[in-house]
């Protein structure tokens, strides 16, 4: 790797000394830098300000809170305001899963197979979508504190555990922008309707909360409703029940990171909001039809 990239990466200190993670994010920019990078994606959360944002031949508006996904071939300048504030993070696509020993991008690409839906909001470019989305404010938080947990992981390295959850955290920033980007896919209908945009925010709360242990009075006290008009509203439009859909983000979560760390059962359950594992061990098994431990083996070509 060319030195000056070096200041994109996190080394090993105590624990692997001199391991090199391509993972770095950076705190407080004003600007946005190098327009165009070779070697590195980057998630780029405005929290402060406003912006044009041009890539390539296209611009567009950007306002605080919202989320850039850049990928290698984005030619990204942000025509800054006075007031603009951003939180970077540097990664190589290369350094996720077991793509990690990947030289050629497009090899990478093409070998993603199923991991191609998490990258999407960096691959995908068209007229009303060139690697901007804006964010509510409260999956704002939720990038934010991924951001900060993910820097913490790498800069602190508490244990032999450090690279694996580092790339946990990189993991679920990743989902969490796909969710963003989707989300702005299928509300992106101009007529919409009262009920639809407060199923968006039930929907938005429970995405950002979902690691909590919740509950459905947890929502229906939120939201000032009560169960049977909550599930009826979300079932109609989300085509399952509160609790479902709860059920089944925490499930993609735990599939993800069984498949791409080392991290002990027992840390993915609390990640995902589980108290009981055994409870956790029913639902994963009625989800996915083997047990966490079965399901982990069937992924086993990894690098950490």
């Amino acid at each position: 790797m060319d030195a000056a990239f070096n200041t994109l990466s996190t080394f090993g200190d105590t624990i692997y000394p001199g391991r090199e993670m391509k993972i770095k994010c950076v705190f407080g920019k004003k600007e946005l830098g190098v327009s165009q990078l070779d070697d590195r994606f980057r998630i780029v959360f405005i929290k402060k300000g406003h912006a044009t944002f041009t890539n390539g031949t296209k611009s567009l508006l950007v306002t605080a809170p919202a989320v850039l996904a850049l990928n290698f071939d984005d030619k990204a300048e942000l025509s800054k305001s006075d007031d603009l504030e951003m939180d970077i993070v540097y990664f190589s696509p290369f350094c996720y899963d077991r793509y990690d020993n990947e030289t050629d991008y497009e090899g990478w690409k093409k070998n993603l197979g199923q991991d191609y839906y998490y990258f999407r909001p960096f691959f995908e470019r068209e007229e009303d979508f060139i690697g901007a989305v804006s964010i509510p404010q409260n999956m704002a938080s939720h990038i934010q504190k991924l951001i900060e947990s993910t820097d913490r992981m790498l800069v602190n390295q508490p244990d032999d555990y450090w690279p694996c959850k580092s790339r946990s955290f990189l993991l679920e920033l990743l989902i969490t922008v796909n969710t963003v980007y989707s989300e702005m896919e299928n509300f992106s209908n101009p007529v919409r309707t009262k009920a639809t945009e407060r199923v968006q925010k039930i929907v938005e709360w429970l995405n950002d909360n979902y690691r909590n242990r919740i509950s459905l009075e947890d929502v229906t006290r939120k939201f000032n409703t009560n169960k049977t008009t909550l599930n009826l509203m979300f079932k109609a439009e989300m085509g399952s029940t509160v609790t479902a859909y709860i059920i089944s983000l925490r499930m993609q979560m735990a599939c993800v990171l069984l498949k791409n760390t080392y991290l002990p059962v027992g840390e993915i359950i609390e990640r995902i909001g589980y108290g009981d594992e055994a409870h956790f061990i029913r639902a994963f098994k009625k989800h996915t039809g083997s047990t966490p431990g079965e399901f982990r083996k069937q992924f086993d070509e990894r690098y950490f």
